[in-house]
């Protein structure tokens, strides 16, 4: 969902793409959406089961995402 919801930016700019990113995912916590998103994490914090799912469908992939905005940056 946050993934759909937060495409990586490409700005042309490394600091452009980071700066823009930072903004992106501040407004989407700052939605209802976001919100209820925010809850769900909080919640894996003592469920080693949504835990587990959090590192696999959100955390992993949101490493890979940034990943790919300083690899962008590096090339």
């Amino acid at each position: 969902m946050m993934a759909e919801a937060l495409p990586l930016p490409d700005t042309g700019s490394t600091t452009g793409d980071l700066t823009e990113q930072v903004v992106r995912v501040s407004a989407f916590y700052a939605s209802a959406r976001g919100q209820v998103f925010a809850q769900l994490l909080a919640a894996c914090v003592e469920d080693q089961t949504g835990a587990a799912y959090f590192r696999e469908y959100f955390l992993n992939g949101r490493r890979a995402a940034i990943t790919e905005l300083w690899q962008r940056g590096v090339a």
